[in-house]
């Protein structure tokens, strides 16, 4: 009997032993596969869940359930996308559904983490995010605008937008917009881009043709050319233009520096009220106090006047035969050939290359007359009928009369009846 107690002891012995075996088999630590899915088991037996455990090289997630994750956005506090296998994605773009099913792009760095806020360079190109998904469209960051392309990327350069904006941003107009390199909106501003000059108001956008600036207590205007916004330079002609292109402006030809035009107060000398001159490639021009530059006759102070040539501009010098013009007689005429700017050019009286002239005009004898004694500034002459003086000797003029010439020694004429 000892004997069979003793056997049926030990075999009690081992199924004990063996219970012992699967249960500490059963309460091993690790992964396992439950129904086609994977758990990881604690010390206890039990499935862990809300946190990452690692494999190998590889991250994997734990959800709620104590199933792996697979192929979803991960919110632990911060986003993480895992793929089909469960693996943490690192230093790649991925698309994902957001709680509330929208599918948006986020960017995994080098730890999993998604790039949460603010701008990140990836592969050489700046993108730009908010609450960790990448943005598109128009961003604030404090005072400074970007627009994003539907890629992600920043804008650079030029960019035609009508999209006026979203809650954050409101633009007034569509229209032609700058960014610079590093994404930036160039506004409130005028900027030199690709050789030419350009101006953009406050919210950005590119302005065109006249634009009011502040200069001290002065305001000036500058023009820029109507579609193509860069700055004119040298001459424009310009159609009338009211209100809505900035200013009220005459149709005619203007002359511009850096984009402002010259006006008889600026960049010119005066000749006449409202009217001032200045050199242009060895020409001068007249423009009135609009900045149009002036043509034909324009009276100076007292009786001397200027002439600009009525399809040039050019302002007349020496020995000019005008003929169908809108303010002269035809006929020749003097203008002063020297002097500084503002008295060249204008009206001149006296003797120029042996003719006589009287405040810019010929002054011949009478028809017919042959010869007529005249007297200009105080000084008498004897012209002919075609302005020529007589300087020394006798002439007889249409009636018979002899009269004798005699040069003075301060270049003044005697001019005596020859009986």
């Amino acid at each position: 009997m000892k004997r069979k107690r003793k056997l049926l002891f030990m075999l009690f012995m081992a199924i004990a032993m063996l219970s012992i075996s699967f249960t500490a088999l059963a309460a091993d630590q690790g992964w396992v596969r439950k129904d086609g899915k994977y758990q990881y088991l604690d010390s206890s037996g039990y499935a862990i869940t809300n946190t990452w455990k690692k494999s190998g090289e590889k991250w994997y997630y734990l959800g709620s359930d104590g199933y792996m994750a697979v192929n979803c956005l991960i919110d632990d506090g911060n986003y993480y996308i895992v793929n089909e296998s469960g693996a943490m994605l690192t230093n790649q773009w991925a698309q994902a559904a957001d709680e509330d099913g929208e599918i948006n792009w986020y960017y995994l760095q080098s730890t999993g983490k998604a790039k949460e806020n603010g701008f990140l360079t990836i592969n050489g190109k700046r993108y730009h995010f908010s609450e960790s998904k990448m943005d598109t469209g128009w961003v604030q960051d404090g005072d400074t605008i970007y627009y994003l392309k539907s890629s992600g990327e920043i804008t650079t350069g030029w960019k035609y937008i009508d999209d006026l904006g979203s809650d954050d941003v409101s633009l007034d107009e569509a229209g032609w917009y700058y960014f610079d390199s590093n994404g930036k909106m160039i506004k409130n501003t005028e900027k030199k881009i690709d050789n030419a000059y350009y101006v953009f108001d406050g919210n950005g956008l590119m302005l065109e043709n006249w634009v009011k600036f502040k200069s001290g207590s002065d305001t000036i205007y500058k023009y820029y050319r109507p579609s193509n916004g860069d700055r004119v330079e040298g001459w424009v002609y310009l159609e009338d233009k009211g209100s809505a292109e900035g200013r009220n402006t005459d149709e005619g030809w203007y002359y511009f520096k850096k984009g402002i035009a010259y006006t008889a107060s600026y960049n010119t000398t005066s000749i006449a009220s409202g009217y001032g001159v200045a050199k242009i490639n060895s020409e001068v021009y007249c423009f009135d106090q609009d900045g149009t530059m002036v043509t034909g006759k324009v009276n100076s102070s007292g009786s001397t006047w200027f002439y600009f040539d009525e399809s040039s501009g050019k302002m007349q010098q020496g020995k000019v035969t005008i003929k169908d013009s809108e303010d002269l007689d035809d006929g020749t005429y003097y203008f002063s050939d020297s002097g500084k700017i503002g008295e060249k050019g204008s009206s001149f009286t006296g003797v120029a290359k042996g003719y006589l002239y009287q405040n810019g005009e010929l002054v011949c004898a009478e028809a017919g007359m042959k010869y007529e004694k005249v007297t200009v500034n105080g000084k008498n002459y004897m012209v002919n009928e075609s302005g020529k003086i007589v300087t020394s000797g006798t002439v007889k003029d249409d009636n018979g009369v002899k009269w004798k010439v005699t040069k003075n020694a301060d270049g003044s004429y005697t001019i005596t009846k020859v009986s």
